[in-house]
């Protein structure tokens, strides 16, 4: 008779914590930045129109992972770069 894994063995086993840790504290991560990309559009425009673009762009299909991983990979780390050089750009005029 097979034995059955119980649901939560993986977490039983260090290197799937770290793991499970990291990806957790990543998506963290991905939602701070989209908060601050949000915010930062607003407090630039004032517009709330510009606000819902941002948010169009970045739930349109070309954006998402789900529709090729491969294909999307690099232009999604090309516009959080970009979006990265925005930020620090920003700061860099104003100081």
């Amino acid at each position: 008779m097979a034995r059955t894994a119980a649901v939560g063995a993986p977490l039983r086993h260090p290197a799937f914590q770290r793991l499970w840790l990291g990806l957790s504290i990543s998506y963290l991560g991905d939602q701070f930045t989209i908060i601050a990309l949000l915010w930062f559009v607003l407090q630039l425009t004032g517009s709330g129109a510009a606000v819902g673009l941002v948010i169009l762009a970045s739930t349109s299909p070309a954006s998402s992972p789900e529709r090729d991983p491969r294909g999307v990979s690099m232009p999604q780390e090309c516009i959080e770069i970009r979006d990265a050089g925005i930020g620090k750009g920003k700061s860099a005029i104003e100081n």
